[in-house]
């Protein structure tokens, strides 16, 4: 096992020889691996870079003080960031590499994503610079947390970052939490609010409760919202909003009828109107108020008064 910045410093010694201005990575008789067939199939429906895996998500985090033996210089990773949105970034400490200030690292990023294959974790890179590699992976769950990466004979092994995430972090009611999807330490800044936004007529603000950028959008009103049974729409400056229904109860000046708002009618008596004295006002499948037809209430309506 060699750890990386050592290897990098030595090298740096060479600069007096090789009279070099800048960062190089000498390549000289190498081919980048490609991956095999039957690892290639391993590849499965499940290992979308679009979307992580369950997981996947393990791996979110800063990984950092690698250190790697074998002979793929590609995987000297001193540094891996893996983010929530399927994106990483790492520095690779080629012993190669040949500069004038140490430490000397190659810059790499592109995307991730990781699984189970037949039992076994598997990882897999995919960069403009090194293409896509799968890797075998581990984790273990010591203290710090230690991700081993393999592929061909060659292991690179890292150290979790303990970074104290949004989860940790507090803040007052006028501020939230950011950590950059929990790969770097989480810091308290001011809510973004519609306070100080005026939007146009036929639209309104949202800010997520303050945790995003304020932006006008068009009002929907109830005219094109649905809602479902037992909810009814409320619409306030032109927005719709399904709220739970109010119960349906007997209105009117004989209480003949079910609504749930009051009803104003004509003070007269009709004999069928005492049909409804002991009927059952309720909401229907359909979500609107009425009697609960009975066969007693039936045959009430069809012969009011018993005459």
């Amino acid at each position: 096992m060699r750890t990386l910045l050592s290897a990098v410093a030595v090298f740096t010694l060479a600069t007096s020889v090789f009279a070099v201005t800048g960062c190089a990575a000498d390549t000289t008789g190498e081919e980048d691996e490609s991956v095999s067939d039957v690892v290639d199939a391993e590849d499965n429906a499940g290992t979308s870079e679009e979307a992580l895996t369950s997981t996947a998500k393990t791996f979110v985090g800063t990984w950092t003080e690698g250190t790697a033996r074998g002979t793929d210089y590609n995987m000297y990773y001193s540094k891996l960031v893996f983010e929530a949105n399927g994106r990483y970034t790492g520095e690779i400490a080629d012993p190669r590499i040949r500069c004038v200030r140490a430490p000397c690292v190659l810059k790499d990023s592109g995307t991730w994503n990781g699984y189970n294959y037949r039992g076994e974790l598997r990882m897999r890179l995919t960069s403009p610079r090194y293409g896509r590699k799968i890797y075998q992976a581990g984790i273990a769950k010591s203290l710090p947390e230690q991700l081993t990466l393999s592929r061909n004979g060659t292991t690179v092994t890292l150290k979790k970052d303990r970074v104290l995430g949004c989860m940790v972090v507090r803040c007052s009611p006028t501020t939230h939490c950011e950590d950059n999807n929990g790969t770097t330490a989480g810091v308290c800044v001011p809510n973004n609010t519609c306070a100080n936004v005026r939007c146009a007529a036929g639209t309104y603000c949202e800010d997520g409760g303050g945790t995003q950028p304020p932006a006008c959008i068009p009002n929907a009103g109830c005219a094109l919202l649905d809602c479902a049974p037992g909810f009814v729409c409320e619409e306030t400056n032109g927005r719709g909003a399904c709220i739970p229904a109010p119960a349906c109860r007997k209105t009117g000046c004989s209480s003949h009828i079910c609504a749930d708002r009051d009803m104003m009618t004509t003070c007269e008596f009709r004999p069928e109107y005492a049909c409804y004295a002991a009927a059952t006002c309720e909401r229907g499948a359909d979500g609107t108020c009425g009697f609960r037809k009975t066969a007693a209430l039936t045959s009430c309506l069809a012969n009011p008064g018993g005459n």
